[in-house]
């Protein structure tokens, strides 16, 4: 009987997916790179309509992982780089651009609105804005390999951002 009733508990448990993830910074690794997840700002997460978990050290590795796998996904999750508040893929603009240095060097931040990515945009050596998008709009230039970041062989980066 006891079985039974804690078998009746454990399916019965649902997933908020009104909720952003809970990450232990400087405990989890990135489901993509295997590297521990560490910045607040750039760490990334979805949760798949089985309630499955996914964290990443960065929202380039999230959207890789997503296009390599292509789980059925519930939510996106990334954080605003201005508060490092959690915030749905659908209310994000991100940003691309090869000065911002990255935990696995996608260079993809995201922000709660358009006026905050043009601001951070200003701020780098060359413009950005034609590198502003939407979260549909990365995924896409991901795929059509219009993005791509990740792990710049020259190391080369006009900025480090440290704030």
């Amino acid at each position: 009987v006891a079985l039974l009733l804690l078998g009746a508990v454990a399916c019965s448990s649902t997933v908020d997916f009104d909720a952003p993830p809970e990450i232990a910074y400087g405990e989890e690794i990135c489901h993509e790179c295997g590297m521990i997840i560490s910045e607040a700002r750039f760490a990334a997460a979805y949760v798949t309509s089985d309630g499955e978990v996914r964290k990443f050290d960065d929202a380039g590795d999230m959207i890789q992982h997503h296009i390599n796998r292509y789980e059925d996904v519930k939510v996106f999750w990334l954080h605003d780089f201005d508060t490092a508040e959690w915030i749905r893929s659908e209310d994000a603009i991100l940003l691309a651009a090869e000065e911002v240095l990255t935990p696995m060097g996608h260079g993809i931040v995201a922000f709660t609105n358009v006026a905050s990515a043009r601001a951070f945009a200003g701020l780098l050596e060359e413009s950005h804005e034609d590198e502003i998008r939407s979260w549909d709009g990365m995924v896409t230039a991901f795929e059509y390999g219009e993005v791509h970041l990740a792990h710049d062989d020259d190391g080369r980066h006009a900025i480090e951002i440290n704030q």
